[in-house]
C-alpha cells in the first residue's frame, strides 16, 4: 500500500503494476493514490488502515 503522486504513479497505473483503491479522489494541494498489491486486501488490518487514511485525508488542515 502506498500514497503516491500521480506523476510518479501514472506510468505504473497504465502498465497495470499498480491499481487504485477506487475512483474517488480527494481534493488536496497534491494528488495521492492509495496503491497496494491485491493480496493486501486479505490482511486483517487493511480495512482499518484504509479507513484511517481516508479519515485523515478528510480532516481539515491545522493552521
Amino acid at each position: 500500500m502506498a500514497l503516491a503522486r500521480l506523476t510518479l504513479a501514472e506510468p505504473l497505473l497504465r502498465a497495470g503494476r499498480l491499481v487504485t483503491l477506487g475512483r474517488r479522489r480527494l481534493p488536496a494541494g497534491f494528488g495521492h493514490y492509495l496503491v497496494y498489491p491485491e493480496r493486501s486486501l486479505a490482511h486483517p488490518a487493511f480495512p482499518t488502515v484504509r479507513a484511517w487514511l481516508l479519515q485523515q485525508a478528510a480532516a481539515p488542515s491545522a493552521p
